[in-house]
C-alpha cells in the first residue's frame, strides 16, 4: 500500500497534475506511513512481550542448585582410571546426576611438565620478547581470547601424544560405551596469574579472562539433527570448531573434556559447570523463541542471551552475564593430570584467574566412530 501510493504520487507529478491533487496524494501517503509505523510498533511490542515471556519460561526450566561433592582439600570428587573396570556403575551414576565426571592421575607429573613447556614454546615463538621466567614480559600475552591458543586445533608433539594416551583413550571408550572411537583435535589454554603478590590483594585486572557461560551447540538444530558434521571435509582448521558446534542428537552421546596440566584450585580460574543441566536441556530448548529471532537479537543486543551462528545449522549459545543461570554455576577444581569429561548439553564456561598461579589446560574430546560423518577427516 505504501509503495503503491509513492508510485501514484510520482505518476501524478509526471502527468503534470494540479497542486491540489498532488497535495491530496501527499497527505494520503503521509497517513499511510503513519498507519504503517503504528502497526509496526504494535507488532514489535507484541513480539517483545512474547520474547520476554519466553525468557521467563526459560528461567523457570533451569534445574535447582546441586552441591557437588569435594574432598578435604577442596578438589571436586574424582575417580581413578582403574575405576573404569571396577566401578563403572558408580561412575555412570555420578555422570548421570551431575553431567560430568573427573578422573585423577590420567597424566603423570612428567607428561604435565613437558606439555606445559611445549605450550610455552609456542607462546614464546608467537610473542617476540616473551620469557616464561620473566614475569615483566607477561604483558605481551592477551586475555581477550580466554587464554586460548590462536589456532582452532594444535598438533604439536606432546599435545598429540596426550590425545593418544592409553588412559585417556580407555576413559573415553568407557564413557562413550564403545571401543571404536575417534579422539578429535582441539587446543590448549593458559591463564596468567593476576595476583601480583600472593601475600597482597593487588591484581592485574587487565590480565583476567572474561567470565562466561555457554553451550557449544545449537539448541535449535540439536534435536533435529540438522547440522553440518556429515558435510565437513576438514580441509580448513576451522572445521574442527564447526565439528564441536555441529553436534546433534544423531551424533550422541556428545561429550567434551579438559586435561588439567597444573593443580587448579577455586581461585586459579578455570572450568565452570551448571551441574545437572543436561537433564533439563530438552525442556529448556522448548521454551526458546525462534532461532531467527535469536540470531537477529544477538547482533544487536550484546547483553542478552544469543546464538552465535556458525553456518549450516552449527552454532554456540552464549548466556548473558545478567541471566540467573549464573547463580547455579560451580567451579570444577582438579589436580594436575586430571581429566574432566562433561555432557555437551551441560552449560559450562570459565572464570578468570584471581590467584598468583598459572592455569594451564588442554581441551580434548572424542566421538563414537560410527557417529555421522566422523570418518571424513581420515579419508
Amino acid at each position: 500500500m505504501y509503495k503503491e501510493q509513492i508510485q501514484e504520487l510520482k505518476d501524478l507529478k509526471s502527468r503534470g497534475a494540479s497542486k491540489e491533487r498532488l497535495t491530496a496524494a501527499a497527505e494520503s501517503l503521509k497517513q499511510i506511513k503513519a498507519n504503517v509505523k503504528k502497526e509496526s510498533l504494535q507488532f514489535l511490542k507484541v513480539h517483545e512481550i512474547e520474547y520476554y515471556e519466553n525468557i521467563g519460561k526459560s528461567w523457570d526450566s533451569y534445574p535447582s542448585a546441586i552441591r557437588i561433592p569435594r574432598d578435604s582439600e577442596g578438589y571436586v570428587h574424582a575417580f581413578l582410571h582403574d575405576d573404569c573396570s571396577t566401578n563403572m556403575e558408580g561412575i555412570y551414576q555420578f555422570f548421570c546426576k551431575y553431567g560430568f565426571v573427573v578422573f585423577e592421575n590420567v597424566l603423570n607429573e612428567q607428561e604435565c611438565t613437558v606439555t606445559c613447556a611445549e605450550i610455552w614454546d609456542q607462546l614464546e615463538e608467537k610473542n617476540t620478547g616473551l620469557d616464561r621466567y620473566v614475569s615483566e614480559t607477561f604483558e605481551l600475552m592477551s586475555s581477550k581470547t580466554y587464554g586460548l591458543a590462536p589456532q582452532p586445533a594444535v598438533f604439536s608433539h606432546q599435545i598429540s601424544k596426550n590425545r593418544s594416551n592409553p588412559k585417556v583413550v580407555s576413559i573415553f571408550q568407557a564413557m562413550l560405551q564403545s571401543q571404536d572411537i575417534i579422539i578429535s583435535h582441539d587446543r590448549w589454554c593458559l591463564y596468567r596469574p593476576t595476583q601480583e603478590n600472593k601475600n597482597k590483594l593487588e591484581y592485574k585486572h587487565s590480565w583476567k579472562t572474561p567470565s562466561n557461560l555457554h553451550l557449544d551447540l545449537n539448541p535449535w538444530t540439536y534435536n533435529s539433527g540438522c547440522t553440518p558434521i556429515n558435510e565437513l571435509e576438514f580441509e580448513h582448521m576451522r572445521d574442527f570448531s564447526k565439528e564441536l558446534n555441529g553436534v546433534s542428537i544423531l551424533t550422541s552421546p556428545n561429550i567434551q573434556g579438559v586435561l588439567s596440566l597444573t593443580d587448579n584450585r577455586e581461585y586459579d580460574g578455570g572450568t565452570l559447570l551448571v551441574p545437572g543441566f543436561h537433564r533439563f536441556f530438552a525442556k529448556w530448548c522448548s521454551t526458546l523463541s525462534s532461532m531467527k529471532d535469536q540470531i537477529a537479537r544477538g547482533s544487536q543486543q550484546e547483553e542478552e542471551n544469543r546464538l552465535i551462528w556458525r553456518g549450516r545449522g552449527a552454532g554456540s549459545y552464549k548466556f548473558s552475564s545478567f541471566d540467573p543461570i549464573h547463580s547455579l554455576k560451580q567451579r570444577i577444581t582438579m589436580r594436575a593430570g586430571s581429566l574432566l569429561i562433561w555432557d555437551q548439553r551441560v552449560v559450562h564456561g570459565s572464570s578468570p584467574n584471581h590467584s598468583h598461579k598459572f592455569r594451564v589446560a588442554q581441551f580434548i574430546r572424542a566421538f563414537q566412530e560410527s557417529s555421522e560423518g566422523r570418518n571424513k577427516r581420515y579419508t
